[in-house]
């Protein structure tokens, strides 16, 4: 066993666990991989990714898997996904994308709007 009261290995015990955490939880799970970007914004635009905290959107913000995009009554957005479709979110509008999946062997894409209204230009998926 390591004995950490030597000066070359100060190993305690919350580093092991710590170390033992980290390879079960590997920091690609939180760094989800963007699938589009907002063009342009107009007023107070928010995007939320289930199980994470609720981001205000600029312009270039990028569009993840399972966003929650919101509008506000005076606001809209035009958001590009990776495939080239373009969707201008109107105002008061909350839109979530369920699934996307452009390139390897998988085209798909499940958009869902909860409430408001959108317009869509298709890309390559269609």
């Amino acid at each position: 066993m390591f004995d950490s009261s030597k000066k070359g290995f100060p190993i305690t015990l919350a580093s092991i666990i710590m170390a033992f955490v980290l390879g079960l939880c590997p920091l690609a799970v939180y760094a989800d991989t963007a699938i589009g970007k907002l063009l342009y914004s107009k007023g107070v635009v928010s995007g939320r990714v289930e199980g994470q905290s609720t981001r205000i959107l600029g312009r270039d913000s990028e569009i993840y898997l399972k966003d929650t995009l919101t509008t506000g009554k005076r606001s809209f957005a035009v958001v590009e996904f990776s495939d080239g479709t373009k969707l201008t979110v109107r105002p008061d509008t909350v839109f979530k994308v369920e699934d996307y999946a452009h390139g390897n062997k998988r085209e798909a894409a499940v958009f869902k709007l909860i409430k408001g209204g959108l317009r869509a230009i298709t890309g390559l998926i269609s």
